[in-house]
């Protein structure tokens, strides 16, 4: 649900639950009317998908796509496991082609919407999925988001494969691509692999005599990588002292 104003789309459908309507039907009831008449909440009901959920979970995600839209207001208001589950709705990865073209007509709100909401699930590793989410939601250019997420794939494989890390500007080349099966990798030191990387970008920002466009090029990727640097170690900071107090209560 496209949302024009501020309201805090986490806690408006929770706030109407507690009340009726004039005509005496409860609000439950009218939220059930209105997303029968979403295609994708339909489909998804039928499959059984909101099943598979908490209540609280089904019924948030139902509110935003009651309408067929994501907002980046609504994107960025949710914790990150129901945001995973809006993209398994959004993106569901088991429809045929002609389902896929008569189902699945979500609007995300802009393209960096798109890019977001398609990084959550790229590894294994959620303390790297969501600091990739939170720093596409930091690029605001399109075609640096574009240009990152490019590199990013390329240096990914590299890594993945043991290969040398190089950016695709400086002609690296890869006969691998990105596969599904590399996402189950967990064994990754991911704050290494970004030290390396932005140490290449600033042995190139520093490598006199270079071409403009490959120096614009390595910019970008440095702010690129230094931000996911900083989410990740954030998040992953955050989730080992969440951890922590959790088995000190045990």
């Amino acid at each position: 649900m496209i949302i024009s104003n501020n309201t805090n789309t986490s806690i408006s459908y929770e706030s109407k639950t507690e009340k009726t309507t004039k005509s005496n039907i409860t609000f439950e009831q009218e939220l059930k009317e209105r997303f029968s008449k979403s295609r994708i909440i339909t489909y998804h009901e039928e499959k059984g998908r909101f099943d598979e959920m908490s209540e609280e979970n089904a019924k948030a995600i139902k509110y935003i796509l009651e309408d067929d839209k994501v907002s980046m207001q609504e994107l960025t208001s949710m914790p990150f496991e129901r945001i995973k589950l809006l993209k398994s709705i959004v993106f569901p990865s088991d429809l045929t082609k002609d389902e896929f073209a008569d189902v699945l007509i979500t609007f995300l709100e802009n393209n960096r919407a798109t890019s977001m909401l398609l990084a959550v699930d790229k590894t294994a590793n959620d303390n790297f999925n969501e600091a990739l989410f939170n720093t596409l939601g930091e690029i605001l250019d399109d075609s640096e988001r574009m240009d990152f997420m490019k590199e990013l794939d390329l240096n990914l494989t590299q890594m993945f494969n043991s290969q040398d890390l190089e950016f695709s500007f400086m002609g690296a080349k890869s006969i691998l691509i990105f596969l599904e099966v590399e996402k189950e990798k967990t064994d990754i030191d991911y704050s290494n692999f970004f030290d390396k990387m932005i140490s290449k970008t600033k042995f190139g920002l520093s490598t006199p005599f270079l071409n403009p466009d490959i120096k614009k090029n390595y910019k970008v990727m440095n702010n690129s990588y230094t931000l996911l640097k900083d989410f990740y170690e954030d998040i992953k900071s955050t989730n080992e002292i969440t951890l922590e107090d959790i088995l000190k209560k045990l």
